[in-house]
């Protein structure tokens, strides 16, 4: 496999076992300079979403989150073709709007695409299935997570728009009396969840699971720390009180 594959993967080892791997240790073992590490903890970081952060007790960097995995990458031919497709129809849809996704998918291909040097060695391993990963649940954010139903609830003035929206293979939606939507979706992981719900501001509510009821609670409330300052005061409001 390429140079940046292998140290990619090596340090992904290090920080999954929990081993603490640090820069010296980094550069000693690949002979590289600091700046190559720099660029491959980025790498793992920004284009592969790997919670990483420094931890100074141990002098060397873990994983906030252990249930994180990289993918696998016993992608077939197939497979592949199927994913550079992917890419282009998001590209492509709602006026690129879902472009940040397919590049992310795009990176993850960058890094499969590497050919394994040659050996006499022979192995058995499992295919990874593309279909069933990609239906298992919403988002890109797949890991290893039991999988929660999410149900929400969107006002009459979204609802429509909503109806038209796919989510996921097995999302059911139903129409309440008020005109509104219910939606449900399987969810392994609510980061992108969180983020898709709150662009729909105050015309959706999550009706459950409670855990990602407070965690969307809990960024509309630092949104408006950040937004408005403590202390100040709506002005539009405060010259319909005079």
């Amino acid at each position: 496999m390429s140079a940046k594959l292998e140290r990619i993967y090596w340090l992904y080892q290090q920080l999954k076992g929990n081993r603490y791997p640090s820069r010296t240790w980094y550069c000693r073992q690949y002979e590289v300079a600091a700046s190559s590490f720099k660029r491959d903890l980025e790498f793992l970081r920004h284009r592969l979403l790997a919670p990483i952060a420094y931890d100074r007790r141990h002098n060397g960097y873990r994983l906030t989150d252990d249930s994180f995995e990289l993918p696998s990458y016993w992608f077939n031919p197939p497979a592949l073709l199927f994913l550079a497709a992917t890419c282009n129809q998001l590209r492509h849809l709602e006026g690129g709007s879902f472009g940040g996704l397919a590049d992310k998918i795009e990176n993850l291909l960058r890094l499969h695409h590497s050919e394994m040097p040659a050996s006499d060695e022979t192995f058995t391993a499992p295919r990874f299935d593309v279909d069933r990963h990609i239906r298992q649940s919403y988002g890109i954010f797949k890991g290893g997570r039991q999988l929660r139903q999410v149900t929400l609830q969107f006002d009459p003035h979204m609802a429509r728009l909503v109806g038209g929206m796919f989510w996921h293979p097995e999302q059911q939606g139903e129409s309440t009396p008020d005109g509104g939507l219910r939606l449900t979706i399987p969810v392994a992981d609510f980061t992108e969840i969180t983020m898709r719900i709150l662009s729909f501001g105050r015309h959706v509510e999550v009706l459950a699971p409670e855990e990602l009821r407070w965690r969307v609670a809990e960024e509309v409330g630092e949104m408006g720390k950040k937004t408005i300052p403590a202390g100040e005061t709506n002005p539009k409001k405060h010259n319909q009180d005079n």
